[in-house]
């Protein structure tokens, strides 16, 4: 035996044993093959109620981040903003209320038109945020999805966004 080959086996006893091995049989593939085939359908009904969640989770912080964001415009630009959900639609609006009527009239800024996918909108009515950071009326909006999963977002009548 050389000295290179006996300082290898030395060195690497694993590799060595394993030179000697024959290849993986067809029976060994077969079955690796469907033990894989049964993980991967057992765990197809799962992953998709985990995106169901995320995505849930992803439209609840979107919402608030449109209303933290519209409670914010209301103070710096010292006019109300006004949040509505459009019913059957999973759309919400949000709009600047240059003239503080309450009302969306003809010419003032539509901020927001989002649709937000696979989930379901429905709120209390439509809250408006004054310009001190304080809402109308307290209110509510609810966010499911096709598991009949719901998050809300609760807006007290002093401004403050939460998700429940």
């Amino acid at each position: 035996m050389s000295m290179t080959k006996r300082r290898a086996t030395r060195l690497r006893p694993g590799l060595a044993r394993l030179a000697n091995q024959a290849g993986t049989s067809v029976g060994e593939l077969i079955a690796g093959v469907g033990l894989m085939s049964v993980l991967a359908s057992a765990s197809g009904p799962l992953f998709n109620d985990l995106m169901a969640s995320y995505q849930l989770r992803g439209a609840a912080q979107q919402v608030y981040a449109e209303l933290q964001r519209s409670r914010l415009a209301a103070v710096m630009q010292n006019n109300p903003q006004r949040i509505s959900v459009l019913s059957d639609t999973g759309q919400y609006k949000i709009h600047d209320d240059a003239n503080s009527d309450f009302y969306e009239d003809a010419g003032e800024v539509s901020i927001r038109d989002l649709e937000l996918a696979g989930v379901e909108l429905t709120a209390t009515g439509t809250l408006t945020f004054l310009a001190n950071g304080r809402v109308v009326a307290p209110g509510e909006i609810s966010i499911s999805n096709h598991l009949d999963k719901t998050r809300t977002i609760e807006i007290s009548r002093g401004g403050s966004i939460r998700i429940r």
